[in-house]
């Protein structure tokens, strides 16, 4: 998915980079080394390493080092192919793909997370005691899989009426109501829209 990305220009790899270095564990030379073997990708197909060495400040040793450690870590590939009968050096940068769609995965499990352990202690306040097994795997369900959020926990407690006696069925009814509600109140222009789309 982000290779098509990058292959009909929507994919900064350079704000990436640098966004998520630390995410890639990558130092300041290794970004900027990777970001040169990107454009000699773009550019060239192939890799001049005294090209890319020529445009960073740094001495040989530790260019070399970060270069290879790239290689080492699956960043990018080298390889041998045959065009027109001659043998030509390429690179292959699909392994920088999957480290961005690992590093993506991981924030978004990060993200899940999150929005469940708040998701939790919220409830745990709102109806005075711990939630049972049962009603966590309900949470965590609704929260994983059926994209339910805090706000939408919230919003349905505040809507119940006699908020001194609120219960976690209670909760899970109203909510499963809204989402209900909402999706009938969908106009019909819009749900044709999306069938001509499909």
């Amino acid at each position: 998915m982000i290779k098509k990305l990058f292959d009909v220009g929507c994919f900064d790899y350079k704000k990436f980079i640098i966004d998520y270095a630390k995410d890639l564990s990558l130092n300041s030379l290794e970004c900027h080394i990777l970001i040169l073997v990107i454009e000699e990708y773009i550019n060239n197909k192939n890799l001049n390493v005294e090209n890319i060495y020529n445009k960073i400040l740094a001495n040989r040793k530790d260019f070399e080092l970060a270069l290879t450690k790239l290689v080492d870590r699956n960043f990018y590939s080298v390889y041998v192919k045959e065009s027109n009968g001659k043998l030509e050096e390429s690179i292959s940068i699909d392994g920088f793909f999957n480290h961005v769609e690992n590093v993506l995965t991981d924030n978004k499990n990060k993200d899940l997370s999150d929005e469940l352990r708040l998701t939790i202690e919220y409830l745990k306040s709102k109806i005075n005691r711990i939630l049972t097994p049962s009603e966590l795997e309900i949470i965590s369900k609704m929260i994983n899989e059926e994209s339910y959020k805090l706000n939408d926990f919230k919003n349905v407690c505040e809507n119940i009426l006699n908020s001194d006696n609120i219960t976690f069925r209670s909760i899970v009814r109203n909510i499963n109501v809204e989402k209900k509600t909402k999706k009938a109140d969908v106009p019909d222009f819009y749900k044709e829209f999306i069938k001509s789309v499909k």
